[in-house]
């Protein structure tokens, strides 16, 4: 979730499209439709046939409101087996991204109240989301998760995962809760599915002033992962690039998850 920004509005969109028109990454499979708005009108297609329902000039396709960091995730992990001489394998895509969303709305409130300090008052948009963009998939298998949302949590309470507050505290409770949720069924989810999280820039324009400390609660308070609070978790340091475009927010999301298919 969070990092809803489109294809379209990336510079690797026009060649991207390309790729696919020539026959690349047939393995990728979407759930294509706006994350903003119903789920009712999303519809599952190959990346390669999103890219056979509009054209440049306008520009549209379904490919283009897909999420650029969801999407080309996928398209790094498939160079990978292909540079290792593997065959790449089906991948399917969900993105479930909400712009300008608060961890707390991603969360249940009885994990928030549970899990973490400072939480007795439930406001009426926490939980929200996880209604709206989560249990809708709770009957599905995954293989994974990505995670790149905290912006708007910058000018809450950081906190400290040990110390059982904060964003810090938050964000461990609703992993381990996504993935006991997803997993509740044998033989399905991964009790320990992979939870990939992308730290936030630090010359970020949207959030507050702590980027520091919000980088650190995003590792669980740790500096690291994977650790013992988080397991089978790794982190992608993300760094914007600048934009030349100053009427918009275009960033190449593509370079992001060049590092992210490949985490140290």
């Amino acid at each position: 979730p969070r990092v809803r920004l489109p294809i379209r509005y990336t510079f690797h969109r026009n060649a991207t499209v390309v790729s696919l028109k020539e026959g690349g990454y047939p393995n990728i499979r979407m759930l294509c439709g706006d994350s903003q708005r119903s789920l009712d009108t999303w519809t599952w297609m190959s990346a390669q046939d999103a890219v056979n329902n509009g054209n440049f000039s306008v520009p549209q396709f379904s490919l283009f409101d897909f999420s650029a960091v969801c999407y080309y995730f996928a398209e790094s992990l498939t160079d990978i087996m292909i540079r290792n001489d593997e065959t790449p394998v089906p991948i399917g895509l969900i993105s479930t991204a909400i712009g300008g969303s608060m961890i707390e709305e991603w969360t249940r409130n009885s994990t928030t109240k549970s899990s973490c300090k400072n939480y007795n008052n439930i406001g009426p948009s926490m939980q929200s989301l996880f209604e709206q963009n989560v249990r809708p998939f709770l009957s599905m298998t995954l293989k994974g998760f990505l995670w790149y949302q905290g912006e708007n949590n910058q000018y809450g309470i950081i906190g400290n995962a040990k110390q059982k507050n904060g964003y810090g505290c938050l964000l461990a409770a609703m992993i381990k809760d996504w993935r006991r949720l997803w997993s509740i069924r044998e033989n399905t989810t991964d009790p320990l599915a992979p939870f990939g999280i992308v730290t936030l820039a630090s010359p970020n324009p949207e959030g507050g002033h702590d980027i520091g400390g919000m980088r650190w609660s995003q590792s669980g308070s740790y500096g690291l992962t994977p650790n013992s609070l988080l397991e089978n978790v790794f982190l992608a340091q993300a760094y914007d690039l600048g934009d030349p475009w100053p009427s918009r927010q275009c960033y190449d999301r593509k370079c992001c998850n060049d590092n992210w298919g490949t985490p140290e």
